[in-house]
């Protein structure tokens, strides 16, 4: 499992952030830094890069530092003499020991990204079949899943619509797995109908809702996959999740198929 750096919670420790803005995007740039950390006895306790260009990247890097009395502005001016950037500064956080990311707003593909985590949402579920029931939230979390596969498909299709929509749906997938939402396995598509089977393992989704069921229970994916293929293939399909963990399968399974009358 990996673990995403953007907060780091030591308490008692002396945490301290450096963000580098506009460097040179070469790994010249990157040993530099690393040495010059690495010299000066700083621990990495996170290192992450963004807003990535052909020529240009910005770097955030929370560090554990030796002493109170350290010299930070020390590192700081032969950072800037060692490495091209539009800025090189110090963070100092605002609770000792706990160190926040200073990328401030998150985007993926362009657009600004909120990260939730699977303990959040599989309270959401549960919130709503205790207060909504069973039937009521299972509609609530179809729809939500419907529309945002749908509108995540237009934009798809809008920004890459000379891939074919058996690639489209790949990078769909793919790009779940990279944003922790499941592991997903494309079993079938026929590109003139739309008829689509994709097999889930590890779903955030059935791991929160648990098991013990007769039937299956993760509408947001159904609904999530139902509508990223309408896009696709313009067209209405519907949705079927055949096999499901929480009932005790080894995966989800669902089928996708066009809408009959």
């Amino acid at each position: 499992m990996f673990e995403l750096p953007l907060v780091i919670d030591e308490p008692g420790a002396l945490l301290a952030g450096i963000e580098v803005r506009g460097a040179e995007n070469s790994p010249e740039m990157l040993y530099q830094l690393s040495k010059i950390l690495r010299e000066r006895r700083l621990s990495i306790r996170a290192l992450i890069s963004g807003n990535l260009s052909d020529d240009k990247v910005d770097v955030y890097v929370c560090v554990r530092l030796p002493s109170e009395d350290f010299d930070k502005n020390g590192v700081v001016e032969e950072l800037r003499r060692s490495i091209r950037a539009e800025s090189i500064i110090w963070v100092d956080y605002e609770i000792e020991g706990f160190a926040v990311s200073t990328f401030f707003p998150l985007k993926v593909f362009g657009r600004r990204a909120v990260i939730f985590s699977a303990p959040v949402l599989g309270s959401m579920i549960k919130g709503y079949r205790k207060r909504l029931g069973v039937s009521a939230a299972n509609v609530i979390m179809y729809y939500a899943g419907y529309s945002g596969g749908l509108d995540r498909g237009r934009e798809a299709v809008g920004e890459r619509g000379e891939l074919s929509p058996r690639e489209l749906f790949l990078r769909f997938l793919y790009s779940g797995k990279a944003f922790g939402q499941y592991d997903a396995e494309l079993k079938k598509m026929d590109e003139k109908t739309g008829e689509t089977v994709v097999v889930v393992r590890n779903s955030w989704e059935s791991e929160y809702i648990g098991g013990g069921y007769d039937e299956p229970q993760c509408h947001y994916l159904r609904g999530f996959f139902q509508g990223f293929i309408e896009s696709l293939f313009n067209r209405e399909m519907e949705s079927r999740e055949i096999q499901c963990i929480c009932k005790g399968d080894t995966h989800c399974e669902f089928h996708i198929t066009p809408k009959t009358l």
